[in-house]
């Protein structure tokens, strides 16, 4: 397994050689690998990071593909939700002299989380969880938990003070 950022590093030496060619690139990761890279996403499918980029006065031009499938929690019950990601980055990435690589982590991650919805649903009518159980109401659509009177009076009194 290569290291944390190793994946998705590019070396800026052959683009500082051979400046307005562009080169091709093309990581590909499995699920595991890409988790380990972004720890706050859990992959389902590899990460596929394709594109080609070039040199002209200390910056880096990237025009990338992103393709993946993503997996997040519902916000209402917690079920798995599948975002599958595919889309075109293009961005441009300074760079001193004394670079050796660059690293394009940051870039991928802005590309997929631009993509996923910040609050994800398992279906639009999802019930969620009992506030008071945690049972999951599309399970159990007909679930209701006791509520002891005292409680009710008791929040009430609250809510007035």
């Amino acid at each position: 397994m290569r290291g944390r950022y190793e994946m998705l590093r590019l070396n800026l030496s052959t683009f500082i050689c051979n400046p307005g060619r562009h080169f091709p690139f093309d990581f590909r990761s499995v699920g595991e690998q890409a988790t380990g890279l972004f720890e706050d996403l859990s992959f389902r499918t590899a990460l596929e990071v394709s594109g080609d980029a070039f040199c002209q006065l200390n910056t880096l031009y990237f025009k990338v593909q992103i393709r993946t499938t993503v997996e997040q929690a519902c916000r209402r019950c917690l079920a798995p939700v599948y975002t599958t990601v595919d889309c075109y980055e293009a961005f441009t990435l300074p760079f001193r002299t004394e670079d050796h690589e660059v690293d394009l982590a940051p870039y991928v991650l802005g590309g997929i989380t631009a993509v996923l919805n910040p609050r994800p649903l398992c279906r639009n009518d999802c019930r969620g969880l009992c506030p008071r159980c945690g049972t999951d109401l599309n399970e159990h659509p007909d679930h209701a938990c006791p509520v002891e009177e005292e409680d009710e009076h008791q929040r009430l009194g609250d809510f007035l003070r």
